[in-house]
Parts: C-alpha cells; structure tokens; sequence
C-alpha cells in the first residue's frame, strides 16, 4: 500500500483541497522524474496518470468531499478522454484521420456561418472553437467503445466515512433501551454521575427539595452502557 502522507489543507474549500493534491502530485512526478530509477528504466511520472488510475475517493459526508469527489472525477474522465483520443487518432491513418475531424470542422464552420465568420473570430475564441471539436472526438470515440468499456472507465467511487451513521445508531438504540424501562414500569438501571456530577450529588441535603445546581446534576446524570463509556471517557 502506498501513502501520500498525512497533509494539511489552508482551508477547507474543495478547490483548495484538490490544488493542494495536484501540488503534491506535482512534487512526487519531479523527484520521480529524475530519479536514476526512472532514468534508467525510461519511465515517467505524471499528475494524470494517477487521475487515470483512480477508482474512487474516501472522505467524510461534508459538502465539500462531496465537491471534492466531483472535481477530481472531472479531471479524471477528461484525461481518459484526451488518451482515447490521442490513441483513436494515431491509429487511424492519414486518410481515415480527415474523413474523420473534417465532418466535425465543416459542422462547427456552419454553425458559424462560414470561413469568413472564423477568421472573424479573436484568438481566444478560435482554440476554445477547438476544445470544442477535441471534446466531440472524446465524445464519439467514447461512445463507439462497448458498453462494458464504457462502464468500467467512467466508474469512479465516493465512500464515506461511517463513523457518525455507527454513533446515530448506537445513540438511538440507547434511547430506545431506555424508553423500554418505562414501558414495561421496570427500574431502569441506576444513575451514573460523572466526578463533578457525583461531588454535588453527595452534598444534597435534601433530594426532595434539591438546589438549582443539584438538579442540573441529576438531570445531567444518565444510565446504561452509553453511560458508562461516557464515564469513562471512552465516548465523546
């Protein structure tokens, strides 16, 4: 198994987050990169071959996992496109490689109402005009793949951390325990004060009549196991 570390984030905003993991990615390809061992093996490192390999993140259920989760997937499926494309268009040929792109150039010039209208087009609007013909190659060589490709390369994972779901449900069934006590009118198991609790508790002159600080400490007093491991500093 390997491990980035453990890092820190300046704050905790998805954007952020995800640049603090490409910086990491970043450093790693460097060293890697001129490593004798990558040198000598001719090997090489890159940000996007981990988005590539990526199957899934695991975080907790705040939004910003949740955003996280969906950036890097965006990231990841535009690098599996952009390699589908470089391999669909390298193994095509010359002649097969234009009968291809020229369909989709001719349609994109007449959605602009011709070449004249192109050459119109500031510099900027021209390679994003681009982007747009790479992304209806990605799209068509992606559909053209079978449906178990498809699935199998767009598949990308989200686990969450199921520490709070364990809490809920241990805290519910404590509750429900308790209720059963006074529903079946059976004692319920006795009360278990906490150090500070229990010094109050002890001074009560009166139970009957007990001061304001005495009642808060009985009333902040609880029962049963959840209880215990409260105690005993064992629950949060």
């Amino acid at each position: 198994m390997c491990s980035f570390g453990i890092g820190t984030s300046i704050n905790h905003t998805s954007e952020t987050q995800v640049r603090g993991l490409l910086e990491r990615l970043c450093n790693i390809a460097k060293v890697f990169n001129n490593s004798p061992f990558a040198k000598q093996s001719q090997l090489k490192f890159s940000p996007d071959d981990f988005a590539y390999k990526l199957i899934g993140t695991s975080g907790d259920h705040a939004a910003d996992q949740k955003k996280s989760h969906d950036i890097i997937q965006s990231w990841r499926m535009e690098v599996i496109f952009w390699r589908l494309r470089e391999e669909a268009l390298l193994n095509m040929g010359v002649k097969n490689l234009v009968t291809f792109l020229l369909p989709i150039k001719m349609a994109q010039l007449e959605k602009l109402s011709g070449y004249g209208a192109w050459e119109a087009l500031s510099t900027e609007a021209k390679e994003s005009a681009d982007v747009e013909v790479v992304q209806e190659v990605w799209k068509r060589v992606f559909d053209g793949l079978p449906e178990s490709d498809c699935k199998r390369l767009s598949c990308f994972i989200c686990t969450g951390c199921c520490m709070h779901k364990d809490l809920n449900m241990v805290k519910a069934g404590d509750r429900e325990m308790q209720e059963s006590w006074v529903a079946a009118n059976k004692r319920p198991p006795m009360l278990l004060a906490n150090k500070d609790e229990s010094a109050v508790l002890d001074m009560c002159a009166d139970p009957l009549n007990p001061t304001p600080a005495e009642k808060q400490a009985a009333e902040s007093c609880n029962n049963a196991g959840l209880q215990l491991l409260h105690v005993e500093k064992c629950w949060p």
